[in-house]
């Protein structure tokens, strides 16, 4: 990676540290799973509200862009990737990070809490790795052998 390595972080730091830094901060935040995932989904949100505003969209229109848009806006940089069917997860975490945000939506199912937390993070992990020039063959490897590459089922489905 050497020094233009360096650089290109510091700089996607500089540039997308606020929504690359709810995620980070969420894998290991000691927190049960709803609170984890509430300090998380501002990551995703933002990112993908960046991404529009790098893509030259007005603010004004930006900011009324969906949450399942901002997601699909990131996973349409990251391609094919992260180790599930992008659509599907990025639909469920919407339904599930808006569960848990809003009071008038039903709580969401411990697993399907932890599936958005992880789904979430491998993403931004993803295009973070693409963003700092790693081969999408070697995102894709790492990402099947990661830690939270794991799906978790409810008692209901077992």
């Amino acid at each position: 990676m050497g020094s233009a390595g360096v650089q290109r972080w510091l700089k996607l730091q500089r540039d997308f540290g606020r929504a690359i830094g709810p995620v980070v901060t969420s894998v290991d935040l000691g927190v049960g799973p709803t609170s984890a995932l509430a300090h998380l989904g501002p990551g995703p949100e933002a990112l993908g509200y960046l991404l529009d505003i790098e893509d030259g969209t007005p603010e004004s229109s930006a900011r009324n862009r969906t949450l399942l848009w901002r997601l699909g806006r990131i996973l349409n940089e990251v391609g094919d990737v992260v180790p599930f069917e992008g659509d599907s997860w990025a639909e469920a975490f919407v339904t599930t990070y808006n569960g848990i945000k809003h009071a008038n939506r039903a709580l969401p199912e411990e697993a399907d809490i932890l599936n958005a937390i992880n789904g979430a993070v491998l993403v931004v992990r993803a295009w973070v790795a693409h963003r700092l020039g790693v081969k999408p063959e070697h995102i894709s490897q790492t990402l099947a052998m990661d830690r939270l590459n794991v799906r978790y089922h409810k008692l209901d489905e077992l």
